[in-house]
């Protein structure tokens, strides 16, 4: 079996060895790192881990050190079974991982290779192309001293002071960010240093309390394409007008969505705060349409139009943060062979970890889902045809518990363990 055997790592080692130093925080300015950021892709194996990681104080050879709501953590070291290589972990410092990549980035979403993935039931590291590493909220940049600020210009807002005020006010000036630093908003081009944690930028804004301007010497910061109307870009988030501010009456905005055809679109909903009478509408290429919303998470297609509509009677208190990303699909099925339905009846691709439910036209049905390596755990006839054959049996596919049987779940495994002294 390849598996890891513990390994304790020291970056500095005196004496007759060596010293490592660490490295400093980054100088390229477009590269600072999200704040938070989201793994995504298992549907089986250490699902656990799938979820959203906030940046924390913390560093391991210049690189930040980022923590989740379960208590696991992204981080960076060195691999024990490639001496040296440089390899970000995630699961426990000093105890068991379930994911890691060889991998030099200076940020954990700028990470390209392939992570590898611990089978408890195997006691295996396999190969998870599917894993993806993104910005959970694409369009705040994270919290900032205001020293690594490109500033271009500086408007003094006072009390006044909201968000979305100086997003509209660098929108004017056509730059890249903008910050809030407790009364003065700062338009600029770019950050050159990673993000502090959100407590950090802890002051109220004095125009609008539920919102964040910063603190002494330091600033929120947000990419200025949050407060656009609508656009084509595949840039990984859908923002509602004014955002992080609240909507307006009579708002009209449409966003084009847009990947490779072997991909459908998955959303996260970030922030949800849509009143009642607004919406937001998706629309394929055929011109089936569907309402938008936290029911509807995974879509049957690659590509898509979203249309958002606010009423007349909008009171101003509406906001919305959607991300999406791309994932992968088994194809769709369709009604024949003796099949009367399919539900969802999209009649669309089933995306990777979801299940459909065909019903026969002689009253059975059969539950399938879409496993990891782009294969239904059933394969067709689904139906008795004309012709008499029947159904084919469950299969499973690498990685994946056969659907309906709650007893072949995967649970979080004990991964190697590295150690980062």
């Amino acid at each position: 079996m390849n598996v890891m055997e513990p390994r304790t790592v020291l970056t500095a080692i005196f004496g007759t060895v060596c010293l490592v130093t660490l490295t400093s925080l980054p100088t390229n300015a477009q590269d600072p790192g999200c704040q938070e950021i989201r793994i995504s892709g298992s549907t089986s194996l250490q699902t656990h881990l799938m979820t959203t990681y906030t940046i924390t104080d913390q560093s391991d050879h210049g690189r930040p050190r980022y923590l989740s709501d379960t208590r696991d953590y992204i981080y960076y070291g060195f691999s024990p079974q490639q001496p040296y290589a440089p390899t970000w972990f995630v699961g426990q410092i000093g105890g068991p991982n379930g994911l890691y990549v060889e991998d030099a980035s200076s940020v954990a979403n700028d990470i390209e290779g392939i992570f590898k993935i611990f089978d408890p039931q195997t006691g295996e590291w396999k190969d998870a192309q599917y894993i993806r590493i993104t910005c959970a909220d694409p369009g705040y940049f994270g919290c900032f001293d205001r020293g690594h600020i490109v500033v271009d210009q500086t408007i003094p807002m006072g009390l006044t002071i909201t968000m979305d005020r100086c997003v509209a006010i660098c929108v004017n000036y056509g730059s890249r960010i903008a910050a809030v630093s407790q009364q003065d908003c700062l338009c600029g081009s770019e950050v050159n240093s990673y993000s502090r944690p959100s407590s950090f930028c802890a002051t109220p804004c004095g125009g609008d309390s539920t919102q964040t301007c910063g603190s002494p010497g330091r600033a929120d910061v947000y990419k200025t394409w949050v407060d656009a109307c609508g656009y084509r870009e595949t840039i990984g988030a859908i923002y509602s007008p004014m955002y992080p501010g609240t909507y307006q009456r009579n708002e009209n905005c449409t966003w084009e969505i847009s990947f490779d055809p072997d991909k459908v679109i998955k959303f996260y909903y970030n922030v949800w705060e849509v009143q009642a009478g607004d919406r937001l509408v998706i629309t394929d290429k055929s011109g089936q349409s569907r309402t938008l919303g936290p029911d509807t998470d995974t879509l049957w297609t690659n590509e898509v139009t979203v249309n958002f509509q606010s009423d007349s009677s909008t009171q101003g208190d509406g906001k919305f943060a959607v991300q999406y990303i791309a994932i992968d699909h088994c194809g769709s099925i369709s009604t024949t062979g003796g099949i009367a339905q399919v539900l969802p009846s999209h009649g669309g691709n089933f995306a990777v970890g979801q299940r459909a439910t065909i019903r026969c036209t002689e009253g059975t049905e059969t539950v399938v889902e879409c496993l990891q390596d782009k294969v239904f755990n059933v394969t067709g006839p689904y139906c008795p045809d004309s012709t008499g054959r029947e159904p084919t049996t469950p299969m499973t596919g690498t990685g994946n518990a056969t659907v309906g049987d709650p007893g072949k779940e995967m649970t979080a495994g004990q991964g190697p363990v590295v150690w980062i002294v």
